[in-house]
């Protein structure tokens, strides 16, 4: 049959001069676009529709730059060397140099991460502690309110030992007490503790180190029995892989029934409860003037959070972690199982005991109290709110009921300081 129209194979669209396309293929590259983002660019830009294939065609015929192809080692190393020079301060991320030099036609690879099976000498040995910031205020950005997350989590058994919401999790003074609650909870510390860096583990890392030095584990040097280990986020993955499982549990919904609070009408962040009379107000307690109804939102949903983080701890612990034939430590059993029996699985136990009177004289140096460093709200606001949830019958705290309880406490706040509405500020 013949083909009278003179069209073969696709239509490709408006096909580009090749200056038009070799700059756009550099500029792209400059970019550090992916491959489907650089199909979509000249899509968008030229209405030219063109395979992977073509396009890899098009980046070798131009030279386009690629970081699979970068300069030797010693030169990328003097470009690297250079570029880190215009910043004395040191403050550019690695990912910031490389995209510095992207922008004049060096592409540099990305170091691998060598993945290799985690050991331990056994349970106890070695925990990890990690804080997550994914609903702190900038996370939900819903006017100043937010949480944040601390964990502990043992690394033989894969056994979470602590999750507990609070008010920031880098403030050094609340890590410590944390830290503290966790050894008094069990009544034992691990030989090693391991953290990513940062300063929020002050207190930490001078309590861990003072228990070693004393008399509760004499038995173990530290030139043989590592302490403290502080090392990059990537290389905890006991603490970031527990953050995963979490959000793909508990966390997402959780998150996104918060923040459910922007559209339902219920949550307004420059609200404030107001009382105009303090002797006219039938409230048996001595309500905050121009009080803010975020106050609400961190009294309720941090409340909401711990026990969603409760469930999803004590399934965590009690659930069978699938057989992995290439895993070291145990696996095709329960993290409670590894914990409790670690004899069962060639393990042995590595608890050093802590009396509550070292607890105590360790508690008394961290300069800020525990109840103000996990202080949501003040005094007075949580004698009404706690109040209020009494009269609404105290139901269930779960992240599906929030706003329902929400709207049923903020009625009872409005009728307790005298307000028919909330007064919103502009």
């Amino acid at each position: 049959m013949v083909n009278t129209s003179g069209a073969n194979g696709h239509d490709n669209g408006v096909v580009p001069s090749d200056k038009e396309l070799k700059e756009a293929l550099w500029q792209y590259a400059r970019e550090n676009l992916t491959r489907a983002q650089r199909l979509a660019r000249l899509e968008s830009e030229f209405q030219f529709k063109i395979s992977e294939s073509t396009l890899k065609r098009l980046q070798t015929k131009f030279r386009v730059p690629s970081s699979r192809k970068p300069p030797p080692r010693h030169v990328a190393v003097g470009m690297i060397l250079d570029e880190m020079a215009h910043d004395p301060e040191g403050r550019r991320s690695a990912n910031t140099v490389k995209s510095m030099l992207a922008q004049e036609d060096v592409q540099i690879p990305r170091c691998n991460i060598h993945r290799v099976p985690l050991t331990t000498p056994g349970v106890n040995y070695e925990v990890s502690g990690d804080g997550h910031e994914k609903t702190n205020a900038q996370g939900l950005d819903m006017g100043g309110v937010g949480m944040d997350i601390y964990g502990i989590v043992e690394k033989c058994s894969s056994a979470i030992r602590c999750f507990v919401f609070v008010p920031s999790s880098c403030d050094k003074h609340t890590v410590g007490h944390i830290h503290l609650d966790y050894i008094e909870k069990y009544g034992v510390m691990s030989m090693q503790f391991s953290v990513d860096g940062g300063h929020e583990t002050e207190f930490m890392f001078s309590q861990h180190m003072a228990l070693r030095r004393e008399r509760f584990a004499p038995e173990y040097s530290f030139q043989e029995h590592n302490p403290w280990d502080s090392r990059k986020s990537v290389h905890n993955p006991r603490s970031e892989g527990t953050w995963r499982r979490w959000r793909d549990h508990t966390g997402k919904t959780f998150r996104e029934e918060m923040v459910k609070g922007k559209t339902n009408g219920l949550y307004h962040a420059g609200s404030y409860v107001r009382r105009q009379d303090f002797l006219a107000c039938p409230c048996p307690f001595s309500p905050l003037k121009f009080s803010q109804l975020r106050n609400l939102f961190q009294w309720l949903w941090p409340k909401i959070g711990q026990k969603e983080a409760d469930i999803y701890v004590n399934w965590w612990n009690a659930h069978h972690i699938r057989s992995q034939a290439a895993k070291l430590l145990p696996s095709s059993t329960t993290p409670n199982m590894v914990l409790q029996s670690p004899e069962c699985y060639g393990y042995r136990r590595w608890d050093i005991p802590i009396p509550q009177s070292a607890i105590d004289v360790l508690r008394g140096k961290i300069p800020v109290s525990r109840d103000e460093a996990f202080r949501w709200v003040d005094d007075e606001f949580n004698l009404a709110a706690q109040s209020a949830y009494q009269e609404i019958g105290s139901p269930e705290l779960r992240c599906c009921n929030g706003w329902d309880i929400y709207k049923d406490m903020l009625d009872k706040l409005l009728e307790m300081y005298g307000e028919d509405a909330p007064v919103f500020l502009l």
